[in-house]
């Protein structure tokens, strides 16, 4: 009998988010060393934003946020890639109008020098290689 390994899909593989942080401790007796992961409180704990438990909604709209400006650039950061390009609305989890809210607000960042630019947008004028909000030492 020809035996045929397991596909990918059927191997447990958790990557779900973790709800705590685990340290590894070492015990070691006579003849045994036994290796266990300690649940540990969190150094962010009280700092985090409470969400409802709304899961169905827009990450944006379970925390309130209608207004986004082109200047919010740690939140418009979440939402693009290393090389400057808008993420799907799959993978972000926006409903329609944040994602065309982030989108235009994220193209208003990069016209103005706060975010990077997508790879196939070139400087529309001489000077925009100069617009820029960071000071190089």
């Amino acid at each position: 009998m020809l035996l045929k390994p397991f596909p990918l899909q059927s191997v447990a593989l958790s990557i779900g988010k973790q709800n705590y942080l685990k340290k590894i401790v070492h015990t070691e007796t006579e003849n045994t060393v036994i290796v266990e992961g300690v649940q540990v409180k969190s150094p962010r704990e009280g700092k985090v934003i409470k969400v409802q438990n709304n899961t169905r909604a827009c990450p944006l709209c379970r925390l309130g946020l209608k207004n986004i400006r082109h200047t919010d650039v740690l939140i418009l950061s979440q939402f693009i890639n290393s090389d400057g390009t808008l993420l799907p609305k799959q993978i972000t989890g926006l409903c329609g109008r944040q994602y065309r809210q982030v989108g235009i607000m994220v193209h208003h960042a990069q016209l103005a020098g706060l975010l990077p630019r997508k790879p196939h947008m070139p400087a529309t004028e001489p000077w925009e290689h100069l617009n820029t909000y960071t000071t190089k030492k």
